[in-house]
């Protein structure tokens, strides 16, 4: 046997042996090049692609928009502790669709994201303390939580924390930043494990 036929061989059998394990990964930036019989497969267990797959129903990409069913597979995954999901299902009870519009239950899934690490669900958590939509208002949360996210180099929550300063006064500043260290140390975006 030729020397080129013992390392290809090898490499044939580990290649093979990736796939096997995994069929269904993917990297994000092809993720919408996927066919729906694809995604609608490794959607049975992966909660990426269910994420995915209630991503295509909210915007009808590839699918008629049905808002329902984005409901459906965004519950789903975030009952798999898939933080984007959480952070989704938040704007869906947010905006009412495919449900009642409820800030209860938005708040409820924004803080769940903001929790597992989620930068939106941080942002968003801050924006329904400051608004008191779905919790009382407390304007040295908002902070706290757009203090998060400006460490981590989220716009939005620099420009909304800035909002705040005013109505702060230099207690609630002081405060905000001191909660906002402790929840930083507790819930920034830390590497998630991959869930594929």
């Amino acid at each position: 046997m030729s020397m080129q036929r013992l390392i290809v061989i090898p490499l044939l059998l580990f290649a093979g042996t990736v796939f096997a394990q995994d069929s269904c990964f993917f990297q994000q930036e092809r993720a919408m090049r996927y066919e729906l019989a694809y995604v609608e497969q490794c959607a049975k267990d992966k909660v990426v692609f269910q994420n995915l797959l209630a991503y295509f129903y909210s915007t009808g990409h590839k699918v008629e928009k049905d808002y329902k069913q984005a409901l459906r597979w965004y519950q789903r995954a975030a009952d798999g502790r898939y933080p984007a999901a959480m952070y989704n299902l938040g704007n869906l009870y947010y905006d009412g669709h495919g449900t009642k519009q409820d800030y209860k239950q938005a708040f409820f899934w924004y803080e769940k994201a903001a929790k597992a690490g989620d930068i939106q669900g941080q942002h968003n958590l801050g924006y329904m303390y400051g608004k008191g939509l779905g919790v009382k208002k407390d304007p040295v949360l908002a902070y706290s939580w757009f203090y998060v996210g400006m460490k981590q180099g989220h716009k939005a929550s620099f420009i909304n924390a800035n909002n705040l300063l005013e109505s702060l006064g230099k207690k609630g500043f002081e405060e905000g930043v001191r909660y906002g260290n402790e929840l930083y140390s507790l819930y920034a975006k830390k590497p998630l494990n991959n869930p594929l």
